[in-house]
């Protein structure tokens, strides 16, 4: 007997509507897998957490709560899936909540696991060196300067402690001696002397740390890990993302130095490595260059370009400050 006919239309219909079944049974598969491996009871309420908006982060946080008691008891403080759960409850607190303190102390948690853990060495010294980079980013957010710089020198020294040949040769001393070694040129200091595998995260940490420098008013220092940073990528990954935004603060440290020459070839490079979304940000801050140097009609030029290519929802911020910018430039 001939199955079903369906009209082109139903056909279609039928088609999309199998596809669509598909795809959220896939989508369903693959937010299980992320809780396959806890045991049973706590898997509900992460699926829970997962499914919630990020817009009730309290509701997110009081599944993860739960699933983490009900962990501890089955599995113990100090294991393993525990750790992810203080992990992720970590950046609710951080991201969602901005509840800095408990930010900090799901941080402080989850290092204390790491340490109490039998794993590979080299996982856990870039566990740990993440989470001292993400403890830094906590106490910048909370103008806590000393104890941010303090978390992102552990990380970049922690990240760099590894038992192997090719390790940066950089004891772990204090920070002013860090500091120290950071200006050296020595060519014992070569960034040659570091893996490859350990290149990209210590450039992340270097660009956050740069951010704090520079926000600090320490442009030598700033300066010093955005060019080390940039190599590193440079290195890696020619065209990484994160490089138009490393030539873009560099460029600006040069210009805080009244180095105005270096800082308009790093903005050049910054806008020519650019996507179509980090344009504006870039050309404002080669506008405040050429304002910087004195070269006002020049950034009177790049500042109409903003308004230009600046996209009239996505990009208001710099719009704002262009406009803002023109009309103090028209009025001089």
């Amino acid at each position: 007997m001939p199955g079903p006919q369906f009209r082109p239309a139903y056909r279609k219909l039928f088609h999309i509507l199998l596809l669509s079944s598909a795809l959220g049974a896939f989508m369903y598969y693959r937010q299980y897998q992320l809780v396959w491996e806890y045991p049973p009871s706590v898997r509900i309420p992460l699926l829970k957490a997962l499914y919630s908006d990020e817009k009730d982060a309290s509701e997110i946080e009081k599944y993860l709560l739960h699933a983490r008691d009900l962990c501890s008891r089955i599995k113990g403080d100090n294991h393993m899936l525990t750790e992810k759960i203080d992990l992720n409850l970590a950046q609710v607190y951080q991201y969602l909540l901005k509840d800095e303190e408990k930010a900090l102390s799901c941080y402080q948690n989850v290092l204390k696991m790491i340490d109490q853990r039998n794993d590979n060495y080299e996982n856990l010294v870039r566990e740990k060196a993440a989470i001292h980079q993400r403890m830094g980013q906590v106490y910048k957010s909370s103008r806590q300067i000393g104890k941010a710089e303090e978390s992102f020198n552990n990380a970049m020294l922690t990240l760099l402690e590894l038992p192997d040949e090719e390790s940066f040769p950089w004891p772990k001393k204090t920070l002013e001696r860090f500091k120290r070694k950071i200006k050296r040129r020595d060519e014992k200091y070569s960034i040659l002397k570091i893996p490859d595998s350990k290149k990209l995260q210590l450039a992340a940490i270097m660009e956050c740390a740069g951010e704090l420098w520079l926000d600090k008013g320490d442009y030598a220092l700033a300066l010093g890990v955005y060019r080390k940073a940039v190599e590193f990528l440079l290195q890696e990954d020619p065209h990484h993302p994160r490089l138009p935004i490393l030539y873009n603060n560099a460029a600006a440290t040069y210009s805080y130095l009244g180095k105005f020459r270096e800082a308009r070839i790093l903005g050049q490079r910054a806008y020519s490595a650019a996507n179509d979304r980090m344009k504006p940000l870039v050309l404002c801050n080669l506008a405040m260059i050429e304002e910087h140097a004195g070269m006002l009609k020049t950034a009177k030029d790049i500042y109409e370009k903003v308004s230009e290519i600046a996209d009239p929802i996505r990009d208001q911020d710099f719009l704002r400050l262009s406009h803002y910018r023109l009309n103090l430039l028209n009025n001089k």
